[in-house]
């Protein structure tokens, strides 16, 4: 449990989610090519209208991630499998129960939120989303206990080729069967996914097949206690994107919930380039601290070590995609579309927010101590609620995504406040004061090019790539004068040889 083996997983982590968000720049160019954007956000709002079945799962996989990567950090490898087995049997025979009793109530859901003439579509894709849905969260499990054996690297690739599948299968279906054909893309992705996980993870394991259908009451029970705790946060998030696209659907029609897929559908992917790097601390930590003599003190130096490094990255990060905005979009869409940059927009801000609490989330998981991760994402959820429903009464489609943005960032600060609390953290220990003329150049500049984008009455391509060139150039400037980056710089000089010895 080296940190040269935590930076590897971030490193695969990360370069899966760049290249996964080219193919998906890719896929959506395809479907708004051959279907309209109404199309897109009818599949969206089936998609999302399946998932609350999830929670039937009772957040198995999380505990998968934790329980394995504590026992192989003991060296058992055996209570490894029985892990995965266990909850392999557990997940399953519980999706397909609950898609099972659902598929009468997502049918009378879908017959009261959406128009007369987009019914009959709706109902067809509801069978393969639901279909999807079961093989996607059985293949999960796989995907989880990879991330435990710390190899997501692998994980990385299985889920990449998965990406590369789905924009094959979209380029051959949808030209042919227009919005239906999105139903048999997500299976065929699915299925690639659930297979090739997992072979990786039963080769990776290396343990006798009676491992995996052995029954450990005990860990049984570890396994509900914890991922119950996950599954109440999981609430939080059904109540989070099925709500989103609903009250859009209702407030702004299926148009205005296809851009905001896309949309947040392209924030979620840039933010995964920050979050699936410290997504690796969860099994990291967890197989650490089995070792630790001194586990307070560790998860304290990890934290303000990662936060101070989140918060250079984030805001020289976030700042480059704010100001790209005006140009990714339209060179996305095909032409300037100012509701799809001011949904966009407020996608970035409430997405950047939530980004900055991910190292006091992630070590929670990693520790076991779930209270603050699942009071912040049912925050989360019932703020979204709140505030999106009331300003989506007062201000209609736009106030839902004002609404759910103020939800996201004071919902997500819950943990980031618990954990200061909790571990005597002050501002001071864990911001860089160096960085704040950084932060703010990126603000500005960030700002800058978004209004400029929106005050031009006739906006081309090449006026919008001059903004986030200059800010990409003084964001790479200063970044180089980071002390924190230096001393990163210098610490992956020193592990490397030993890595590749």
């Amino acid at each position: 449990m080296s940190l040269g083996i935590l930076g590897r997983n971030a490193a695969f982590s990360v370069a899966q989610v760049g290249i996964s968000a080219v193919l998906l720049f890719a896929l959506y160019r395809v479907l708004i090519h051959f279907i309209t954007i109404a199309d897109v956000g009818l599949w969206s709002l089936v998609m999302a209208s399946t998932s609350v079945a999830r929670l039937s799962e009772m957040g198995l996989g999380g505990g998968v991630v934790r329980f394995v990567a504590a026992d192989l950090g003991r060296g058992d490898g055996r209570k490894a499998a029985v892990t995965i087995g266990m909850s392999l049997a557990l997940v399953t025979g519980m999706i397909l129960l609950a898609s099972a009793l659902l598929y009468p109530i997502f049918q009378i859901g879908l017959e009261k939120a959406l128009p007369q003439e987009m019914l009959p579509n709706g109902l067809v894709l509801l069978r393969y989303a639901v279909a999807s849905l079961v093989l996607t969260t059985i293949a999960n499990v796989f995907l989880s206990a990879l991330d435990g054996m710390q190899r997501m690297d692998l994980r990385a690739t299985t889920q990449l080729g998965g990406s590369i599948v789905q924009l094959v299968a979209a380029l051959v279906l949808v030209p042919a069967h227009g919005v239906l054909g999105l139903g048999p893309v997500q299976i065929i992705t699915a299925c690639f996914t659930l297979v090739v996980a997992a072979v990786i993870a039963i080769r990776q394991i290396r343990q006798p097949l009676a491992a995996w259908w052995t029954w450990d009451r005990k860990r049984a029970r570890e396994l509900v206690k914890y991922g119950g705790g996950l599954q109440v946060a999981a609430v939080g998030q059904l109540l989070f994107d099925p709500t989103v696209k609903v009250l859009l659907t209702y407030f702004g029609g299926l148009a205005f919930t296809g851009y905001y897929e896309m949309a947040n559908r392209m924030m979620l992917q840039f933010r995964s380039m920050i979050v699936s790097a410290y997504n690796a601390l969860v099994p990291f930590v967890a197989g650490r601290l089995e070792t630790s003599s001194d586990r307070h003190g560790d998860v304290r130096r990890v934290y303000i070590q990662s936060f101070r490094f989140l918060f250079v990255t984030a805001f020289a990060y976030y700042g480059v995609i704010g100001a790209a905005l005006p140009f990714v979009l339209t060179l996305w869409l095909g032409h300037f579309e100012p509701a799809f940059l001011a949904i966009a927009t407020l996608c970035w801000l409430g997405w950047w927010a939530n980004t900055m609490v991910g190292p006091s989330y992630f070590l929670y998981l990693a520790v076991g101590r779930l209270r603050w991760a699942v009071t912040a994402q049912l925050t989360i959820g019932v703020l979204n609620l709140i505030f999106a429903w009331a300003l989506g009464l007062a201000f209609g489609g736009a106030g839902v995504l004002i609404g759910s943005a103020l939800g996201l960032a004071l919902g997500g600060g819950v943990t980031l406040i618990a954990f200061h609390l909790e571990h005597h953290i002050s501002l001071r220990d864990c911001i860089p004061f160096e960085a704040l003329p950084l932060a703010s150049a990126m603000l500005v500049g960030a700002t800058a090019c978004i209004a400029f984008a929106i005050h031009l009455t006739a906006p081309t391509l090449i006026q919008f790539a001059a903004g986030p060139a200059l800010v990409g150039i003084v964001a790479a400037a200063m970044l180089w004068h980071q002390p924190v980056y230096r001393a990163l710089w210098t610490r992956m000089r020193a592990i490397l040889p030993r890595s590749a010895s």
